[in-house]
């Protein structure tokens, strides 16, 4: 997604099923987010990236799932501009 702003946040459940995903902010890697957890719960803060000016940026989140812990869910992403 492609945004103008200073800063981001992805909102995601964590669980059991859920995996891993790579974070990418303007083409390259930024971080690894696992959102494994022992209980379900919906609406979980899982990444925030700010820059001191805002501009022109690109968040892509990439799936690294395996058979065990296959989902990744995106509930929400949060922009400030």
């Amino acid at each position: 997604m492609s945004f103008t702003g200073r800063s981001v946040g992805w909102v995601a459940s964590v669980g059991p099923d859920q995996g891993l995903a790579q974070v990418l902010i303007d083409g390259k890697l930024y971080t690894v987010v696992n959102l494994q957890a022992t209980v379900a719960a919906a609406r979980h803060l899982v990444f925030v990236r700010t820059w001191a000016v805002a501009g022109k940026h690109t968040i892509t989140i990439r799936l690294l799932g395996t058979s065990s812990h296959p989902r990744v869910d995106v509930d929400a992403l949060v922009l400030i501009r």
